[in-house]
């Protein structure tokens, strides 16, 4: 992300995590990488390229600014390539995602991720016991592409943007979502899936509010780079 951007996102007290995954030497210092992934030439500047089988990076609760368990509102913007896109139960291609179990009861968590029936745009939260009925896209994803994806809640609804557009909101009747906090975010990986994700992966933002239509437009546009 440009300079001026990040450090606008970084500015918003809101905005809880904000890199570019341009620089190994620094998410090694910062957080736990798994695998071996490279840093790659992109359209967005330097992007962190994940290889599907073992390659992710495992984001610290402690690391980052989520002193809370539970949300009203709640955002994660991502951009992507993806180089292959899996189909099958327990292949979901995670972007960002932060998962406890898909068991009914004290369910924990989020996921943004390209759904594994479909390859669509597809956000996922969960509110302590149950998680929604998956908010999903319209839009077929290709691999090759780069895409701007980003999943918002606020109290009752979560939404799927695609390259700055809305594309499925879905009512959940989560008063909050609930964080699972005893283990880490990831990055390219679901966490209790055997799925890996096989995609370059630049410019991760979450917040702890619901970004508007506007600047989820904003930051997918051309500009923002």
């Amino acid at each position: 992300m440009g300079n001026s951007r990040m450090r606008r996102c970084q500015l918003d007290q809101s905005c809880v995590f904000a890199e570019d995954l341009g620089d190994l030497n620094w998410m090694r210092q910062r957080y736990d990488v798994n695998g071996n992934p490279t840093i790659v030439n992109s359209p967005l500047g330097l992007a962190s390229s994940f290889d599907g089988v073992n390659d992710r990076y495992d984001v610290g609760y402690h690391q980052i600014s989520l002193p809370a368990a539970t949300y009203v509102e709640f955002s994660v913007c991502v951009w992507v390539l993806f180089n292959t896109i899996e189909d099958g139960a327990g292949e979901n291609n995670h972007l960002v995602s932060d998962w406890n179990t898909w068991n009914p009861g004290g369910q924990q968590g989020f996921s943004l991720m390209a759904s594994h029936t479909g390859a669509l745009p597809e956000f996922d939260v969960c509110d302590g016991t149950n998680y929604n009925s998956a908010t999903v896209g319209s839009t077929v994803l290709d691999t090759g592409v780069w895409y701007h994806m980003a999943g918002t809640f606020n109290a009752g609804a979560t939404r799927v943007y695609l390259d700055g557009v809305e594309e499925d909101l879905t009512a959940t009747g989560f008063a909050s979502i609930e964080l699972e906090k005893t283990t880490d975010i990831t990055i390219a990986w679901g966490g209790v899936t055997a799925g890996y994700t096989d995609a370059v992966i630049s410019n991760v933002l979450m917040y702890t509010r619901e970004l508007t239509a506007a600047e989820i437009a904003d930051l997918a546009s051309g500009d923002a780079f």
